[in-house]
């Protein structure tokens, strides 16, 4: 089964013109499991750490739940951070600590190029071989960043003091003071007391405020690097200071010795009082001090950022470089990660490329640059913040970068590109054997890789050649790693295979860092190519080749070799050759390359060739090994010479150094010269939210008499279409809700041709509402529009759709289908709520715990599961359950009959408390007796994946039966209005989903429905009986007639859920005193364009010289 996640954000972000300022946040060994958001709040027990701060930023931001590291160890993290390269094609690689990172693009230099102040205030470590700023090949301000403040060498991040010796750390190195430095001064003797947690954030601070007063039409990036809670466990001196922001919490005195507020006191002595006094060891209130210091400091910025009214133009990035450590580097004194259960829900630790070691805690912030109130599940790295960046700040990223924009994401609007994660690592030794890990505890970790394809991840360890199969896991659902889907099915052997051969195609060997995989021959692609390549061209001055394919082309060209002919123009502008070289035979193959400004060669999706940072004009070259057979390329060029100059060789087994041969390269396809082609687009959107779209991006043209550009960029019924750069931006009209379609039109200067641009406009949903009425495919579709769910585990999707009690419906067949759901906000902790379905069971034996909906995490009162009691599986009936508690009903629900459910949670007893045993159940409208309960406050986790049809948390909560029309409302239903909900007509439902989607109310009144909102002298009623618009008139829904020898016929639309009987034509002969009678026989068909309605056409005999039709439509 192949699976396409899609990931769409749900709220509207406000367009900021400078701009965003940047920071990015990343802590040191911090775990996915030590954060409250992710896990501390909604754990077991009362032994948490408490991070209210990132909290409040991740539910003010974005959660990216499946962002991982490079690779789980800091130097190879923070190498691709900056790199914006994975581990297949960075430098920096295994535990190669203190390495210099390469002189090329990085986070800072390209902001810098685009008119930042860089700056990096922490941790670094990529510094590389000397002993002071001058011999460091590779120091911070050599690398992009105009600033430095902190440690250069990783080292030295093992102790938090610089300025003291800490007499009971258990080596020398970890009791003696350590070297920092500002830009080129080393000052560790100034810092008497300094923790540098609160260093950090002081400095930080400071650079904020000054940069924000002293040059505030500059925007800054500041790299916040923390070495906590890295060990060693050390404490700070003091409480954090009283307020935060300019005003409060920490402050920067700038004196020596005196340098921060908090350097006072005795060093490592200050315990948090929430971890006092509760008998736990040293150790354990050591490092939760730590994480809530770390969790104070984030508070402290944000606020310093609101406080001088650059929130809004700010966006804030939090991360962790690798998974949690388990070491304290305090003499005698042992420490082990589960003392919290940092690793949070997953198994393995720093080190494992399992989850709990390469899965970080990420968040991203910025009130008018990233949607709030958001978890996002698809796959990212850390080379996507090159990209994404770069983005934000208006340029386009280097061709180098292996990452793609996030922007789309984190914006809510644009469509977002698939990730490449990646993970490559040689580790010793093995993960450990806690009780917590019984998959994979003990488990080799040497020659580590891992891979993500179609959403799954594919993992191998103790790798002895490239024969290894892969463990394959769906990590959304199966977080533990547990259950190998690996030979399972024929999707999973194929996909075992192309695993193996992406990760072949994606990187480069690196002699520091050798794998039994090196070797290896990269297998070709089998493709239906003829003679020639594609060229796209490109205008425009550049600092470096950028990554053409987020560019607007301004032609595309069928060509049958490399050469600067193609140019549009001899300076200042690109081109990007796609195609195929044919290798003729297997081995090491070098591809040469000479231009004038720059290239970047790619062979599938591997750096053969990058020339560009380094450029001097000679020729460069790069090798790979292939097979012979087609292999696809993409060859970026730019000049800004008025004499260009770009050629392409190659060397390999039997073939001597040469011009590759135009015999040797290929495209797909057929692209004839002539006119310009449109090919018509498609665009999502929330409503009020503009979209950027690049309509050339599919459109073809010759590149002549003139390069292809969009002349008319249209007229939407519903909103506005203006040209931006080169695309198209559309912004709905506010209250618009559903397709909107508009023409567009291309020209090369001489033809022209039009295309259509279709964009659907969605409801942000607020009480989530599945009608389940998808009739094909494996999305899942909230009532307004938005796509949030997707089928996992159907081994037919197709054959799951069913007619419903309204409309369709899912039927699940117990085992393993399911629906994930992600993007919308459900209920959480004891706030008021109501869950309905229509459900159908026959089932009364073999069935698993038959949850029909559930959400949150498996801890005591923070599990929300609808689902049947299964104890007696003859007899099933409606049971809400928390973790630890849980009320039942008495209803049998399995009989084969369509059964209306519900469950109203509130403080009904008015006690201050919501319990699981003050619930109210609801059975087909009637409020239920209860046949048993068990006591547990309801305090249900925001995190975790919802779920149709199953829970994310246990593999045995499988429904087995059918399901429709599931409904999440953020209040109490009445018992009036829970059987009103299980009372509606088909009409009505019907009618609700309608206004809801093509309105956004899903709660219409009469007065709602007569209403004439577009003032064409239609109301919602008739427009929605007839086949309209809401928005806009259209003359095909009115009725019309057609003559005939002896007869009228009179045709009019009739919607399929609304009473035949409600549709009366009438006629009569006259006007003046009417007396209008019915006309019998109607004969209907369905309608050739509109899938909810029915063309009906009535013959009317007539022999008068007078005949006039109305149709009466009567509504319940």
């Amino acid at each position: 089964m192949l699976r396409k996640l899609t990931f769409i954000f749900l709220a509207s972000v406000a367009a900021v013109s400078a701009q965003p300022n940047i920071i990015f946040i990343l802590t040191d060994d911090l775990g996915y499991g030590d954060l409250g958001v992710l896990y501390q709040n909604t754990k077991s027990g009362t032994k948490k750490v408490v991070t209210p701060s990132l909290d409040r930023m991740a539910g003010e931001g974005m959660i990216l739940d499946r962002h991982y590291c490079p690779a789980p160890v800091c130097a190879p993290s923070r190498g691709s951070l900056l790199s914006g390269q994975h581990q297949g094609h960075a430098n920096v690689r295994d535990r190669q600590f203190d390495k210099a990172i390469d002189d090329n693009h990085t986070l800072a230099s390209t902001l810098k190029a685009a008119g930042y102040y860089t700056a990096i205030i922490g941790k670094y470590g990529l510094q590389g071989s000397g002993s002071s700023p001058a011999t460091w090949p590779a120091y911070p301000t050599k690398r992009g960043f105009d600033y430095f403040y902190g440690y250069p060498d990783h080292a030295a991040g093992h102790q938090h003091y610089p300025a003291n010796s800490w007499p009971i750390g258990n080596s020398s190195a970890h009791r003696s003071p350590k070297k920092l430095y500002e830009n080129d001064a080393e000052i560790s003797a100034q810092l008497d007391k300094c923790y540098t947690t609160d260093l950090f954030t002081a400095r930080a601070k400071k650079m904020i405020v000054d940069e924000t007063t002293g040059n505030p039409s500059r925007p800054f990036f500041l790299y916040l690097a923390y070495d906590t809670p890295h060990a060693a466990l050390q404490l700070p001196t003091v409480e954090y200071p009283t307020g935060k922001g300019v005003g409060g919490g920490l402050q920067w005195n700038g004196i020596s010795n005196n340098m921060i507020n908090t350097a006072t006191g005795t060093i490592d002595s200050y315990v948090d009082p929430l971890y006092s006094g509760r008998d736990w060891p040293d150790t354990h209130e050591r490092i939760a001090t730590m994480v809530t210091r770390i969790d104070h400091c984030v508070g402290d910025i944000l606020q310093t950022l609101e406080d001088l009214n650059i929130a809004d133009n700010t966006i804030v990035v939090f991360s962790s470089d690798n998974g949690p450590h388990k070491e304290s580097y305090i003499s005698g004194a042992n420490y082990a990660p589960t003392a919290f259960q940092s690793y949070g829900p997953f198994e393995g630790i720093k080190e494992d490329c399992y989850e709990g070691g390469s899965r970080m805690p990420t968040f991203a912030w910025g009130p008018s640059n990233v949607v709030g109130g958001v978890v996002n599940h698809a796959p990212s790295q850390f080379h996507d913040w090159m990209p994404t960046f770069c983005d934000y700040a208006g340029i386009t990223a280097p061709a180098r970068t292996d990452g793609v924009s996030l922007v789309p994401t984190l914006s809510g609007s644009g469509t977002q590109q698939v990730s490449t994660v990646y993970i490559e690592y040689n580790p010793s030794g093995s993960m450990p054997t806690y009780a917590d890990f019984p998959n994979h505890g003990g488990t080799s970790r040497k020659q580590s890789q891992a891979i993500y394809l179609d959403g799954y991840k594919g993992i191998r360890n103790n790798i002895g050649s490239h024969a290894a199969d892969f463990r394959i896991y769906d990590t959304l659902t199966d977080l533990a790693e547990g259950t190998n889907l690996a030979g399972t099915t024929a999707y999973f052997i194929d996909l075992q295979q192309r695993m193996k051969d992406k990760v072949l195609r994606i990187r480069q060997p690196n002699s520091s860092a050798s794998r039994p995989y090196d070797s290896e021959l990269v297998p070709p692609v089998a493709a239906a190519v003829e003679n020639g390549l594609e060229v796209k061209t490109y205008e425009g001055s550049w600092s470096w080749v950028p990554e053409f394919e987020e560019m607007v082309h301004t032609g595309t060209n069928a060509v049958t070799g490399i050469s600067t002919a193609h140019l549009s123009r001899s300076t200042d502008a690109g081109l990007l050759y796609t195609g195929f070289i044919k290798v003729p035979a297997d081995g090491t193959w070098t591809f040469y390359n000479t231009s004038d400004e720059g290239i970047i060669l790619r062979i599938h999706d591997s750096l053969v060739n990058d020339d560009d940072f380094n450029h001097t004009g000679a020729e460069k070259s790069g090798t790979i090994k292939l097979k012979a057979g087609l292999h696809p390329f993409r060859l970026y060029y730019r000049t800004a010479a008025s004499a260009p100059v770009l050629n392409f060789k190659w060397e390999g087994p039997g073939t001597a150094k040469a011009e590759i041969p135009d015999s040797a390269l290929f495209r797909p396809g057929n692209l004839p010269p002539g006119p310009p082609v449109a090919t018509d687009d498609s665009a999502v959107t929330a409503g009020s939210t503009s979209v950027l779209i690049n309509a050339l991006a599919n459109d073809f043209d010759d590149g002549t008499p003139a390069v292809l550009s969009i002349t008319e960029p249209g007229h939407p019924l519903a909103g506005t279409a203006v040209l931006e750069s080169g695309q198209i931006r559309y912004t709905p009209n506010a209250g618009f809700f559903g397709t909107d379609r508009f023409p567009y039109t291309i020209s090369d200067g001489q033809d022209s041709t039009s295309g259509t641009i279709a964009v659907e406009v969605y409801v942000a949903p607020v009480e989530p509402w599945f009608p389940l009425n998808e009739s094909s495919g494996r999305t899942v579709a909230e009532a307004g529009g938005f796509v949030a769910g997707t089928h996992s585990g159907f081994a037919d999707s197709e054959a799951a759709h069913i007619v419903g009690q309204y409309g369709n419906a899912l039927t699940f067949d117990g085992v393993d289908d399911q629906v994930n759901l992600s993007g919308i906000t459900l209920p959480s902790g004891s706030s008021a709520r109501t869950v309905s379905a229509w459900v159908r069971v026959s089932a009364t034996s073999g069935v698993e715990l038959q949850t029909f909906f559930g959400y949150g995490q498996n801890n005591t009162g923070q599990r929300f599961s609808c689902r049947l009691d299964t104890a007696t599986p003859a007899n099933q009936r409606l049971r809400l359950e928390v973790s630890g508690g849980f009320i039942t009903g008495t209803t049998t629900i399995n009989d084969g009959s369509w059964h209306h459910v519900a469950v109203v949670v509130d403080d009904f007893n008015g006690d201050d408390s919501v319990n699981v045993n003050e619930a109210r159940l609801y059975v087909d409208g009637l409020l239920e007796p209860i046949s048993s309960a068990g006591a547990r406050v309801i305090n249900t986790s925001a995190s975790g994946i919802p779920v149709i049809g199953g829970s994310s948390h246990a593999d045995n909560h499988n429904f087995k039966g059918d399901i429709d029309e599931v409904q999440i409302f953020n209040s109490a239903k009445t018992g009036p209005e829970i059987a009103a909900l299980a009372g509606r007509t088909v009409a009505q439902a019907d009618g609700s989903l309608w206004f809801y989607r093509n309105l956004g109310n899903a709660e219409p009144t009469v007065n709602d429905w007569n209403t004439d909102g577009n003032g064409d002298g239609y109301s919602h009623y008739l427009v929605y009986a007839l086949g309209g618009s809401p928005h806009w008139f259209e003359s095909s829904m009115l009725p019309y007639l057609e003559s005939g020898p002896g007869r009228l016929d009179y045709y009019y639309n009739r919607r399929l859920a609304l009473d035949p009987t409600g549709y009366v034509p009438e006629s009569t002969t006259n006007l003046v005193d009417p007396a209008w009678l019915p006309v019998a026989g109607a004969i209907a068909a369905p309608h050739p364009e509109l899938d909810d309605y029915e063309v009906v056409v009535t013959e009317i005999s007539t022999t008068e010289t007078n005949r006039f039709i109305r149709l009466r439509i009567s509504m319940d």
